[in-house]
């Protein structure tokens, strides 16, 4: 049993990085007639690849350049009159070049994943923090290679925080350089167009990940430096099968420990860990679950005679849609500060407009739940993403709250989804976010009250540097109030 707790604690680094690209399509298809585009050519290439009418994927060992072009083209009409960041983030003209650019480069694409890595580079270009690109089944199934390291990225250095097998890297060593170039510019150089997030840390971090799963398998010279301060030179491997780099080995990692916590309990949806003198932390590793709220207040009730303060951990959170109603057992909702969602003008608001986010505000507000009336604070890093960030952003200057950790992922958007040939797909990006005091979300995140990093020496430790500051905060917070 042991074993497989260690093997999928390794293999969760690929559920992240798989999560990016595989998920459950929903056709979104509308007609745009009425535009002009600003680069010549552009009307005759998209003339040309209409020709092609996008139905079902179709399955065939390679496509014609009609077909190759119309996957091209649902992306830049769908972009063109769909992304609220065209204008802010990329140019019109610009993104016309590029696809006339862009053009030739499928065309060129002399098997299905050239095919593929020309589309996400294209749709790289947006940079509006969320939008992408997954690949076909097949072609993700065959394409990705793994390497047995997990790496994080803390203190600007690309760390080892798990392997597998015999690679030689002592954990919590730092990569230097990967084929003789330092660490970030060779990710950036052979990954960064894979991304259309560009926040500080969360992109880092997001690139860390293709050092372990990678659609370019190769293997690579590592240099390194160990916690000793010794200097290695690694010849790391990769291994297109999953399971043969697994194999009989048990993964060896550098794990976390909640400081002081007298008791952790798990639940559906959450888990929540006390520190004692009623610091109760509510450890939400997703809003995906709409029931979920009410669980966290049917807990909350059975302990309110033990609750002088709350945690509420929100790293990692990928976000959802039950954020808002978690808040409402804490803050009064039309005390909250939403953030503004900006989408293009066709979505019936005139441009400049916006609308509101907190989810079901009004009903939230009609159950007249009671509050618990203790200090709060948010853990949030760069990996609180979507709703997490719409989460973090609504509590920013609200008393009694106070946000602790990094800025977070600034990816945030409603998302479409639509068909690419062989059964890829695109997912683009309808809203830009706005906090109320003015922070452009996408591309920058949403920055803490007090801010608190991981830190390399806490990791080789064992030692969460984030949660343990909050602890030491609240302490002194009840210490004042007392």
């Amino acid at each position: 049993m042991e074993k497989h707790k260690a093997v999928l604690k390794f293999t969760g680094i690929v559920g992240l990085f798989s999560a990016v690209l595989i998920f459950l399509p929903v056709l979104f298809v509308q007609q745009f007639d009425d535009y002009v585009p600003e680069a010549a050519g552009v009307v005759e290439v998209v003339e040309a690849s209409e020709a092609y009418e996008q139905t079902a994927p179709p399955v065939a060992e390679w496509m014609s350049a009609d077909v190759r072009l119309s996957g091209l083209t649902l992306i830049y009409e769908q972009a063109l009159y769909r992304s609220p960041f065209l204008g802010l983030t990329l140019e019109r003209s610009r993104w016309d070049e590029l696809y006339l650019e862009y053009t030739q480069r499928v065309l060129d694409a002399e098997n299905l994943s050239e095919y593929y890595i020309a589309l996400t580079s294209f749709v790289s270009h947006l940079a509006d923090g969320k939008s992408q690109i997954a690949p076909p089944n097949d072609l993700n199934n065959g394409l990705i290679a793994m390497r047995p390291v997990g790496v994080r990225y803390v203190e600007n250095r690309f760390i080892v925080f798990s392997f597998i097998g015999d690679v030689g890297i002592p954990l919590g060593s730092e990569i230097l350089r990967i084929n003789g170039t330092p660490t970030l510019d060779w990710l950036e150089e052979t990954y960064g167009f894979f991304l259309t997030n560009h926040t500080p840390l969360q992109r880092q971090s997001s690139l860390a990940i293709y050092i372990t799963a990678t659609f370019l398998p190769q293997e690579l010279a590592l240099e390194i430096i160990t916690p000793a301060g010794e200097h290695l030179e690694i010849d790391l491997p990769y291994y297109s099968d999953p399971m043969a780099l697994i194999g009989g080995a048990i993964p060896q990692y550098l794990n976390l420990a909640y400081p002081q916590a007298h008791e952790q309990n798990d639940f559906q949806g959450f888990s929540v860990a006390d520190h004692g003198n009623g610091i109760k932390q509510i450890i939400l590793p997703s809003f995906g679950d709409m029931s979920m709220p009410q669980r966290v207040r049917n807990y909350l009730e059975t302990v309110q005679d033990d609750i002088s303060g709350v945690i509420l951990d929100v790293r990692n959170n990928g976000g959802g849609a039950s954020d808002a109603s978690i808040l409402s057992h804490f803050v009064d909702v039309y005390e909250l500060n939403p953030m503004r969602y900006y989408p293009v003008s066709g979505w019936g608001l005139a441009p400049g407009g916006y609308v509101f986010w907190v989810q079901n505000i009004e009903g939230i507000a009609e159950q007249s739940l009671e509050l618990f009336h203790v200090p709060v604070v948010v853990l949030a890093n760069y990996n609180s993403g979507s709703a997490a960030d719409c989460f973090v952003a609504s509590v920013r200057d609200v008393d009694g709250v106070t946000i602790i950790g990094t800025n977070t992922a600034g990816m945030i958007g409603d998302m479409t989804a639509h068909f690419l040939p062989e059964g890829g797909i695109f997912r683009l990006s309808l809203f830009r976010g706005v906090t109320h005091d003015g922070i452009e979300v996408n591309n920058h995140g949403i920055p803490p009250d007090i801010w608190s990093e991981q830190t390399v020496d806490d990791l080789l430790n064992g030692i969460d540097t984030t949660l343990t500051f909050a602890l030491q905060y609240m302490q002194e917070v009840l210490g004042q109030e007392n």
